[in-house]
């Protein structure tokens, strides 16, 4: 008679007992706390050993071996020795969370591993966290999938490292998620509807509309509320004050007869000239603003307050000489600038007088 003695340990050399083994033609037995089972005696010919598949308690803590059987033969006054080697597994978790102290936790993010081709997924519960349990030793692959409301706001897009789970080990797989970078999409809106409409007064110059949109294209300087915008000068000349004269201008540098087609080209450079891609010429016209592309820049024309700048040799207001035949206007104090006078100061005048500047 021979004998067969079957041990069953783990890949540290642990014995494992009541690990059930089976052999062809004889009862099955569990192994002892030696880790052996032992068929002894037992006559001389070829068996199939084999292990029973692991209880659901035991498949929670080891992996089988790639071999759950192997055929033997026992030979007469002999022990026939026959090993298995049961794999630890180990403990696999994974927290999401943001990339910044008194972080957030991304509760139902989809956590998905990958370990030899073999894919399983979970969501993190309200601690951010995807609890694994035991999984088998191997290199693991781990992703996240943010859950629909905080993908609006985040982005889980770098590319975790590939971590190693060793038998018996317990791993913390820390996915930190960006702090969120906002974009902002502007859109560009109508810049002639900042102004007041234009009435089709018989006097163009003495339209709220049109004075508005002169200066802001940078003809009329003169605060809106500056009496000499409206007051004919002394002496003979036509001109009904700054406006008035601006608008005479205006329509010389687009020459240009007719009032109503002069308005007409004011208000489509108003919409295409405020903001552009470059500052144009004299006279030169842009189709409608449009904001500029990514990266680059547009000119933004800001008019300044010049025409009420005072002349510290001749006393006279700017505009006094073309309009007042060169003579001082009674101008309040409010507008007595002198030359060297802060021009955005004079600018933050002029600003306060027209609304559609403040916009």
């Amino acid at each position: 008679m021979g004998a067969l003695w079957v041990h069953v340990i783990d890949d540290a050399v642990v014995d494992l007992s009541g690990i059930p083994v089976t052999v062809s033609g004889q009862a099955g037995k569990p192994t002892e706390p030696s880790g052996m089972a032992r068929w002894d005696p037992l006559g001389p010919h070829g068996y199939t050993v084999a292990l029973e598949n692991l209880t659901p308690d035991l498949a929670k803590i080891y992996d089988p071996p790639a071999a759950m059987s192997e055929d033997v033969t026992v030979v007469s006054g002999e022990i026939t020795y026959v090993q298995f080697v049961l794999t630890r597994r180990g403990k696999l978790k994974v927290i999401v969370k943001e990339e910044a102290p008194g972080t957030k936790l991304f509760e139902n993010a989809t956590v998905t591993i990958e370990c030899n081709g073999v894919q399983d997924s979970k969501p993190t519960d309200v601690n951010g966290l995807a609890d694994f349990e035991t999984r088998s030793p191997g290199s693991y692959k781990v992703t996240a999938v943010l859950a629909a409301a905080d993908a609006k706001k985040y982005k889980c897009s770098l590319p975790q490292p590939v971590r190693q789970l060793a038998p018996n080990g317990d791993e913390t797989v820390t996915i930190l998620v960006p702090q969120p970078l906002y974009r902002l999409k502007l859109k560009l809106g109508e810049i002639d509807a900042l102004f007041t409409p234009v009435t089709g007064a018989a006097k163009p110059w003495t339209d709220p509309g049109v004075r508005e949109r002169l200066q802001a294209l940078g003809y009329l300087y003169t605060p809106l509320d500056h009496p000499s915008i409206a007051t004919a000068g002394a002496g003979p000349s036509t001109v009904e004050g700054h406006a008035h004269a601006c608008w005479d201008y205006y329509k010389e540098v687009h020459n240009l007869v007719d009032d109503v087609a002069a308005v007409t080209r004011l208000k489509d450079e108003a919409a295409g000239n405020v903001i552009a891609a470059s500052f144009p010429t004299s006279g030169q016209v842009f189709a409608e603003s449009q904001l500029p592309a990514d990266g680059a820049f547009a000119a933004i024309r800001i008019p300044g307050g010049y025409a009420t700048t005072k002349s510290p040799v001749t006393g006279l207001n700017a505009g006094d000489h073309y309009c007042n035949n060169s003579t001082a206007s009674v101008v309040p104090a409010n507008y007595q600038f002198q030359i060297g006078y802060r021009r955005n100061e004079i600018e933050d005048r002029v600003r306060e007088k027209n609304a559609s500047l403040g916009k």
